[in-house]
């Protein structure tokens, strides 16, 4: 016990530490969402509750154009009280002295003379231009215009998402029509996040900029045995497979043959889709028949055979495709991952990464999708020292593909309540991974669940931070707790600064790094004295909101809401392990404040419910039924 109240003293002087820090400097200025400032036109937009512009959109329109299109003429109407009127491009042309805002793939854009290219922009990024009194808000897609909608919406009235029960905007009387000449383009071209509740609710995706893993994707993740079923081939065919029947065996030449023809099948049955994993399966094994054996030798590792497999099968289908469908692109990935995490070089005489073969160079519609599983998200990816793995297999990679999709991790799966600790380096990271040509990202957290690790800020700085590397995590986390914890932000960001700082003590004594199998469930890594200050800081949050119980009582509702669901955490941890140091009231007090809690917000599971290695499938219901019979 002694040693844990040491931690927290330690705990204690960093917090403090990092609070002098900020004390110390000038006030930050700085808006998460801030841009070059953009001058009025002159233009009045709405003026005493009236205005002249109307909304025109295609007439034959797409998904996200009618999503933008809706979004644009809600929020106007919340912050202006002014509804605007749509109407559809038939018949129109671009006439600058007419007040539209062009929104999407309008003949207005067609004939106004302004670009919108995916070269330029990538697939989601966009334009906003002003000519004359015409506004045109165009990307390369849909999704690129969606989220030009919601840059329009930033600069004319500061419309900002912190959560999908969570949007800022200011109201106007009068409001002028900006200046705009603007282009903006993602840093990641595809940006998807795994948190439960940004997968479940597609208007908070859009809203964030960030889609569902797989959108666009005819598989995005272990796929041989789709396309190859045992059931239909195994039977007869074992030699396709590898002796154990856990992969495909990648050198047999019949086998291969087999598996464009599904392939091609599969494709022409996704004509709306653009990319597809050729994934291995789940399995750290690799075929070892004596074809494989040679082949490993000859292109020096497992993931050199799956180069060659790939880049046949891709040529196969480009091949193919220029007949059949010349327009169409098919960008096809392969994982590193496992067996397959080694990139296929050799360090040549000057000391860099050359392909170990000529084979193994990707085709121009190949690319790596790669999944650090054993990451140390404690340091930087490209840390040698500490992430040896990783960052050599991204270094290697580079020699061979030059387009990356990389599948990363933000949870615990062992414990979704402990949080996971890599607030500090995910900026560091994801700027890494721009500059080694990362295209798409996808970061899986606790996608069976809710969960009490502060999923809106992760999804929150994840979402900002895979659009721009650039920011910075600590004022994208101040504004965040301002706007969401409003009056209780000052005791969620002493919890928050507290657990940063705990967790980190913790893992430097105990040599817990950040993994996502890293293993907490053990009652030393959890000092009572340090949940017990927790908890007071939870108490405190909720007296500080007091006063809306009459002002607004909504609100207060909703407020000590998003506070519980983060002591959920501290309550897990305490019933777990300290249980027995409570009388009898308070124990069912805190369970039934975590069962009410944990039901309103979705908490099902307490570990991967897919992961038994820990003899159940995480349920939290049996974790609160164990807890009430030792009351």
């Amino acid at each position: 016990m002694r040693k844990f109240y040491r931690i927290i003293c330690i705990a204690a002087v960093i917090v403090m530490a990092l609070c002098l820090a900020a004390c110390s400097e000038k006030e930050p200025t700085y808006n998460p969402e801030e841009k070059p400032t953009i001058p009025s036109s002159g233009i009045a937009f709405v003026s005493d509750g009236t205005t002249d512009y109307k909304v025109v959109v295609p007439e034959s329109m797409q998904k996200k154009e009618i999503v933008a299109r809706n979004e644009l003429v809600e929020f106007i109407k919340r912050a202006t009280g002014v509804e605007l009127t749509v109407i559809n491009d038939n018949g129109l042309s671009f006439d600058p002295s007419e007040k539209y805002i062009s929104v999407g793939n309008t003949e207005i854009l067609r004939s106004s003379g302004v670009t919108v290219t995916q070269s330029e922009l990538t697939l989601d990024g966009y334009k906003i231009v002003r000519k004359g009194n015409t506004v045109i808000i165009a990307g390369p897609t849909d999704y690129g215009t969606l989220y030009g909608v919601y840059g329009f919406l930033a600069h004319e009235i500061g419309f900002e998402v912190y959560a999908e029960d969570e949007i800022k905007y200011e109201t106007y009387a009068s409001l002028d029509m900006l200046d705009f000449d603007i282009a903006e383009a993602p840093d990641f071209e595809k940006r998807q996040v795994g948190y439960y509740e940004v997968y479940q609710n597609t208007e908070y995706r859009d809203r964030m900029r960030v889609e569902q893993h797989g959108h666009d994707w005819i598989y995005g993740s272990h796929s041989h045995f789709a396309i190859m079923p045992k059931a239909t081939y195994y039977a007869a065919h074992r030699d396709w497979y590898s002796a154990d029947g856990t992969q495909l065996c990648l050198t047999n030449e019949e086998m291969r043959k087999e598996f464009v023809s599904n392939l091609k099948t599969i494709i022409a049955n996704h004509p709306d889709d653009s990319y597809i994993l050729l994934g291995e399966e789940d399995s750290a094994t690799f075929c070892d028949c004596d074809n494989c054996k040679a082949a490993i030798s000859k292109y020096g590792t497992e993931s050199g055979v799956d180069m060659v497999f790939v880049n046949k099968v891709a040529r196969d289908i480009k091949e193919w495709l220029a007949v059949t469908d010349p327009d169409r692109v098919i960008n096809i990935g392969t994982f590193a991952y496992l067996k397959t995490i080694p990139a296929p070089v050799k360090i040549n005489d000057k000391g860099e990464y050359e392909p170990f073969h000529p084979e193994v160079v990707a085709e121009d519609n190949v690319f790596i999708y790669f999944a650090p599983l054993h990451a140390n998200y404690s340091y930087g990816f490209l840390d040698e020292k500490e992430n040896a793995e990783t960052a050599l297999s991204l270094k290697g990679w580079q020699a061979v593909c030059p387009t990356f999709c990389i599948w990363t991790y933000s949870a615990n799966f062992y414990n979704y309540f402990a949080n996971f600790n890599n607030w500090g380096t995910q900026a560091l990271q994801y700027t890494q991974l721009k500059d080694v040509g990362v295209k798409v990202i996808y970061d899986m957290g606790t996608w069976d669940t809710g969960a009490p690790s502060f999923e809106r800020l992760r999804t929150y700085l994840t979402s900002k931070l895979m659009w721009d590397t650039t920011l910075d995590t600590r004022e994208l986390t101040d504004d965040f707790m301002n706007n969401y914890y409003k009056g209780a932000a000052p005791q969620m960001k002493n919890y928050y600064n507290l657990m940063r700082s705990y967790l980190e003590i913790v893992r430097i004594e105990n040599n817990l790094d950040a993994t996502c199998y890293v293993n907490y469930n053990q009652s030393k890594y959890w000092s009572k004295a340090y949940l017990d200050q927790c908890l007071g800081y939870f108490d405190q949050a909720v007296k500080d909101i007091a006063p809306l119980i009459e002002d607004d009582p909504t609100l207060y509702e909703v407020l000590v809401n998003r506070i519980k669901i983060e002591k959920l955490s501290v309550l897990f941890f305490t019933l777990q392990f300290y249980q027995q140091s409570y009388t009898p009231a308070e124990q069912t007090a805190m369970i039934d404040e975590f069962e009410a809690v944990a039901k309103v917000n979705n908490v099902m599971y307490w570990h991967e419910h897919t992961n038994l290695s820990q003899g159940d499938d995480g349920s939290v219901a049996l974790r609160i039924e164990a807890w009430r019979l030792a009351v």
